[in-house]
């Protein structure tokens, strides 16, 4: 398995070495709306993403993405002691954007969620603090349209539906700027 890696690994580097001006690479925020449980215990949550795109088709791209997210957390209230939860995730994802007319896209990322979750309590017996780390699979459907700013720098806009198991979801909106390497 390892050989394999290695030998795929020695490709990409070929390929993305001889065709690097087609690689295009776009930077930007993120906004995070946590859905269901998730929702409940989090705040709206913030953060960037890197993403790097290669043409494998008049109308198809490969990506892979990468960034930061954090959410704030909400106070639970149990009286005689209070909680203060917060989020943090880095979601590595792999996927495709597929082109239906110009500047219009649909696109579909799957990968992990690597997650810290911190706990502070508050208050009588319980005050203290905890964090626990954990990687959870996950992906996305979303749309967005690019526009060119320039000839070699694009606004990128879009909007997902982020699925990560252990009821992680979240809909995301990014603004990023696309420029090539």
């Amino acid at each position: 398995m390892k050989k394999v890696l290695v030998v795929l690994f020695a490709l990409m580097c070929v390929v993305g070495t001889a065709n690097a001006q087609q690689i295009k690479l776009s930077v930007g925020p993120e906004v995070a709306l946590p859905m269901g449980a998730f929702g409940d215990a989090a705040n709206i949550g913030f953060g960037g993403t890197v993403r790097a795109e290669y043409p494998v088709a008049p109308n198809m791209n490969l990506m892979l993405t990468a960034g930061y997210l954090m959410w704030g957390g909400k106070e639970f209230d149990f009286g005689f002691f209070k909680v203060t939860t917060d989020y943090s995730a880095i979601p590595i994802l792999a996927g495709a954007k597929y082109f239906f007319a110009p500047g219009i896209y649909g696109m579909a990322e799957v990968g992990i969620h690597m997650f810290t979750f911190k706990a502070e309590t508050t208050g009588g017996l319980f005050a203290g603090s905890s964090s626990t780390s954990e990687s959870k699979f996950g992906g996305g459907v979303g749309v967005g349209y690019e526009a060119a700013l320039s000839p070699t720098v694009g606004l990128d806009l879009n909007a997902k539906y982020a699925f990560v198991s252990g009821d992680l979801s979240y809909i995301g909106a990014r603004v990023g700027v696309k420029f090539g390497l």
